[in-house]
């Protein structure tokens, strides 16, 4: 819990190794954001519930695309999937690269992507 607590978010902004884009409603409300780590992790994917299944993930997804250049096999781009994300990212072109692990109390799917469009 402490990874994503306030004080663990302030330091991966503060960290270059950290990349966020956001997705913002125009009254400025905040609707979802992706994160990545050394450009070839998905640190952070998140939607908010009201947006979900709006292409507003592929849409964050592109933007690091975009941003962080194509995948290959030897440099994919790889998540930590939580066990209800699977397949959502599987929509985006991530696979699973190991049998689902829990750590730390929290239960995830390892996933790589080689593709170079969302």
């Amino acid at each position: 819990m402490a990874s994503v607590s306030s004080a663990g978010e302030r330091s991966y902004l503060a960290d270059a190794r950290y990349r966020f884009w956001l997705a913002h409603a125009p009254t400025g409300e905040l609707l979802g954001f992706i994160a990545s780590r050394d450009a070839r992790h998905v640190f952070h994917l998140f939607v908010d519930r009201g947006f979900q299944r709006r292409g507003l993930a592929r849409t964050l997804w592109r933007c690091m695309l975009a941003e962080a250049g194509p995948a290959s096999a030897e440099e994919p781009y790889t998540v930590n999937a939580s066990l209800n994300a699977v397949p959502a990212y599987r929509a985006l072109g991530f696979v699973e690269s190991g049998p689902a692990v829990r750590r730390h109390g929290v239960a995830f799917t390892p996933m790589r992507c080689t593709r170079t469009r969302g």
